[in-house]
């Protein structure tokens, strides 16, 4: 059933019905300057942040070094409730993949009870087939193992965990959001030959294990870009085209292709800006149905509950209304939050790219998983 909705069941004739009660409005206000929208979105995040620190139990801070754990500490600092603050991080075991230097940044200026719990290849394996009896179906998500790991050490020392995720969705803070701009100027202003060219290039590059590798970003990008802007989108985030989920799965005509199920949910939302239609997707999909799977049975796994300060209903309503070219300004993500983050947190993490939980699963597939892979 789809996030914001409820069954009604009637006893008498059997039937049921499924009913919308609520969805995220995404109607622009134009009449917001960025300054208002700066000065409110900070003020009601901090309001948030409060709100969400009472608990009768110990409660922690998931902190990732990315932009919306670090003002989650900073205004639960500022909130003055007189709590501890207890931060987690994960310091995964890779060059390239470890952002403990920005964890460490805030740990630095607000001096928290900090836990630093690394991630090596030996505990993802350990913990491989222990999280699947948690997770119960399959996933794609690179951060399933490492969040199970970060609760099962947060347990030991707190029952109630404060999560930055929803920034990036209320915010505009994923690369697509970018993507979805530079793809509109491509098309303009690059001949179908030339993408074409383009496009070959880009599958002869060298193959890098890297995050976020070079070739792997030209790919994705001149793929991508050839598709509808809801094709597209759901392109640039896939992990299995339909093709090799039905190879997996098995193949039933009664199952929609995943472009068609965007692209349908696309065209029936209200607003009129496409960026608002990607961000609601982004809301009621990715959000709901990846990031919320995830954190509700790999963190509930270890008996720890978990909220999300960023999609506080007052917040995310407000911040909906801001109209998508300052949300998105130029080819600027988050431009409101980061304003809004001036002072709060240090230059670096606001200047920094975004950079989603993952781990190195082309590295560690062709060493230390070859085994288990090859068995």
């Amino acid at each position: 059933m789809r996030p914001g909705h409820y069954i009604e069941f009637n006893l008498t004739s059997g039937t049921r019905q499924i009913h919308e009660y609520y969805s995220l409005p995404f109607e622009p206000n134009s009449t917001i300057t960025e300054k208002e929208a700066v000065e409110q979105s900070r003020k009601l995040m901090q309001e948030s942040v409060t709100r969400n620190m009472t608990a009768d139990v110990p409660l922690g801070i998931t902190l990732s070094g990315g932009m919306d754990s670090s003002l989650i500490l900073s205004m639960a600092s500022n909130a003055n409730l007189n709590k501890k603050l207890i931060t987690f991080s994960l310091k995964i075991d890779e060059p390239g993949f470890d952002e403990s230097t920005y964890q460490r940044l805030m740990v630095e200026r607000f001096k928290p009870e900090h836990h630093e719990i690394k991630v090596t290849a030996p505990q993802i394996e350990e913990a491989l087939f222990e999280h699947i009896a948690y997770l119960d179906e399959p996933s794609g998500n690179g951060g399933n193992i490492p969040s199970y790991l970060l609760a099962k050490e947060a347990a030991k020392h707190v029952t109630v965990l404060l999560s930055g995720e929803g920034g990036d969705e209320i915010f505009n803070g994923y690369d697509t959001h970018i993507a979805y701009k530079t793809s509109a100027l491509y098309r303009q202003f690059s001949p179908a030959w030339l993408r074409g060219i383009l496009l070959s290039v880009a599958h002869v590059l060298p193959v890098s294990r890297k995050r976020l590798s070079l070739d792997f970003m030209l790919k994705r990008f001149t793929e991508g870009a050839e598709l509808s802007i809801p094709e597209a989108h759901m392109y640039w985030r896939h992990v299995l085209t339909d093709n090799e989920k039905g190879n997996l799965f098995g193949r039933s005509e009664s199952y929609p292709t995943s472009h068609t199920v965007f692209s349908e949910a696309y065209e029936a939302i209200k607003s009129e800006q496409p960026l608002n239609r990607l961000s609601w997707l982004d809301t009621y999909y990715f959000f709901a149905d990846d990031l919320m799977v995830k954190n509700d049975r790999m963190f509930m796994a270890h008996s720890l509950e978990t909220r999300f300060p960023m999609m506080d209903r007052e917040l995310a309503e407000y911040v909906s209304s801001i109209p998508p070219h300052l949300r998105v300004k130029k080819f600027k993500r988050r431009n409101i939050q980061k304003l809004a983050a001036v002072g709060l947190v240090p230059e670096a993490i606001i200047d920094r790219r975004k950079s989603g939980l993952e781990i190195p699963n082309s590295v560690w597939v062709l060493s230390r998983f070859k085994p288990l892979c090859d068995s």
